[in-house]
């Protein structure tokens, strides 16, 4: 589901950057860029945070949505709720102070960094500026009282540091060996396993389209890669016949009118979820954002109408596919959700 040589490249570049002492937030974006290939729903949770700091944007916490959504659909809301906090957890014991528990550092990586060579340029400034005193020794009291004063904030920021780049390495090291053997995260496996049982109740034709996807886009040529983009338009729209099948207009609550019929299949999926709000969470996360679900959906069609007409990259199709089964795991959780509603 993600391309094992981009992977591998990552992996290297991140290692090769811990080996050479690069600074924490460097490590750690090269350790999200990892996260990112593997499709790692969790570790891309909590690299984002040590990066962004807990003071996050409003754009910061947009990017996280998706990511959240993402694991809900993979594992289930309970376990992804257990998932997210256990990261979070991580997250705060690397950046609790040891001389007081109760307080935990919620700036980002380059913004500790950067307080931490402000704090070193400051008492380097202020003892440069005593240099011309006349009194015996004003120098070395400066640097003694300086230091005195800004050492113990210097230490326990770049502790912080130390602890999060540690984090990072570790996760990739521990990647690299998993990536050999053909091991995904977890929660991708599983998702993946959810996907394929529920695909094989309810959407049968639309299983066997992402198989013949995926068994085209292993042959590397030209003409295979053309069928494997077929193959996820054909996925798409067997996902539509089974969950939400052909049928009258929809009028929305801005009085626009949307077709339901054969031609349009990314209408139906939209409202497929729009039907399910309230009693599926997911859909309730999807729904909140339904522009971005209307973008998702025609990204993957442009992409999928592109191996018709032109080449496709390996890592286009690659992500034709991968992100057929996401949208496959996302409604189909949806689906479960509000069964069991």
């Amino acid at each position: 589901m993600y391309s094992h040589d981009r992977l591998l490249s990552a992996i290297d570049d991140a290692l090769a950057a811990a080996a050479s002492d690069a600074p924490a937030s460097t490590v750690a974006r090269l350790a999200l860029r990892v996260a990112m290939l593997r499709e790692d729903i969790v570790a891309q949770f909590w690299l984002r945070l040590e990066l962004e700091g807990v003071g996050s944007t409003e754009m910061a916490d947009a990017r996280r949505r998706p990511l959240q959504a993402r694991l809900v659909a993979l594992v289930g809301e309970a376990e992804a709720h257990q998932a997210w906090s256990d990261a979070l957890e991580g997250f705060i014991a690397r950046r609790t102070l040891h001389k007081d528990q109760n307080q935990v550092m919620g700036h980002g990586a380059a913004t500790l960094e950067l307080i931490v060579s402000r704090l070193q340029d400051g008492v380097g400034d202020q003892i440069q500026a005593t240099l011309g005193s006349a009194e015996p020794g004003a120098t070395a009291r400066t640097r003694d009282r300086l230091q005195a004063k800004t050492e113990p904030q210097i230490l326990q920021n770049i502790s912080i540091l130390d602890r999060l780049r540690n984090a990072a390495y570790t996760y990739v090291l521990e990647a690299e060996p998993a990536v050999l053997a053909g091991i995904v995260p977890s929660a991708l496996a599983r998702g993946q396993l959810f996907a394929e049982e529920m695909l094989a109740r309810r959407a049968p034709d639309a299983l066997e389209a992402l198989r013949a996807a995926e068994s085209n886009a292993a042959s590397g040529n030209r003409e295979s890669a053309s069928l494997a983009a077929t193959s996820c338009r054909r996925a798409v729209k067997a996902m539509a016949d089974a969950l939400y099948p052909v049928g009258q207009p929809v009028v929305d609550n801005a009085g626009t009118k949307r077709s339901m019929d054969d031609q349009h299949s990314r209408n139906r999926l939209t409202q497929f979820v729009l039907d399910r709000r309230g009693r599926s969470t997911l859909a309730g996360m999807l729904s909140s954002n339904i522009e971005m679900l209307g973008t998702r959906l025609k990204s993957l069609d442009d992409l999928a109408s592109k191996g018709v007409h032109s080449d496709l990259a390996r890592n286009e199709i690659e992500a034709c596919i991968s992100s057929t089964w996401a949208l496959a795991t996302d409604l189909l959780r949806i689906d479960e959700e509000a069964d069991h509603a």
